[in-house]
């Protein structure tokens, strides 16, 4: 849990970096980090040996991967507190070219939401540690999102993405005369909820 909380939080520090520059409602602001921490909460569903598995995935663990999103927003769904972010956690693997999932949006149909987390998980991904590879350096990871803006990415909030960490770790290398301290996002009570039937794949043998 100290790992998956690491992760969310990273994501969310991202998302703000996008939030700030685009100048969101506080109502849409706290729609996106929320959505941000938990978009990837439907995994909880999907067997160890998918999400650690080292090599490539096979169709049929592909078949179990692409159900998360579709886990995350029931049960975000289920949750009345977490209920405004159900939508955006379902769009986070879509692709702007159509060819994403579960719904295969195109462009401006996917929620802005969506798309600003689709660009900082990206990110946080390359620039972390994962069981099928090592990280790669930050400057690396913004060459790799301009390469598929456009296709995966909306380019312009690639663009914007990679302008503000820019400008951030140019800032970061400056002597400080002040501290800055970054506190963690609040996390939302959540009540005891009955979950919808999720319906998987035929279990891996």
């Amino acid at each position: 849990m100290v790992v998956v909380e690491c992760v969310a939080h990273r994501r969310v520090q991202s998302a703000d970096v996008l939030l700030q520059a685009i100048g969101q409602s506080r109502s849409g602001v706290s729609r996106i980090r929320l959505a941000a921490r938990l978009h990837d909460v439907g995994k909880t569903a999907i067997p160890a040996t998918i999400l650690k598995k080292p090599g490539p995935l096979d169709q049929q663990e592909w078949e179990f991967m692409r159900c998360h999103p579709l886990i995350g927003e029931r049960i975000a769904r289920a949750a009345p507190a977490l209920a405004s972010s159900a939508t955006l956690i379902r769009s986070t693997d879509e692709r702007i070219d159509g060819t994403g999932y579960p719904d295969r949006l195109v462009a401006d149909s996917i929620p802005l939401g969506s798309r600003i987390i689709a660009v900082c998980d990206a990110f946080d991904a390359m620039t972390s540690e994962r069981p099928y590879r090592g990280t790669v350096g930050i400057e690396a990871a913004l060459k790799e999102l301009k390469r598929c803006a456009g296709t995966q990415f909306d380019a312009n909030i690639v663009e914007t993405f990679c302008r503000q960490t820019t400008l951030h770790q140019h800032s970061a290398k400056q002597p400080r005369r002040s501290t800055t301290i970054y506190l963690r996002p609040r996390m939302h009570a959540v009540p005891a909820v009955s979950l919808p039937p999720v319906s998987l794949p035929r279990p891996l043998n």
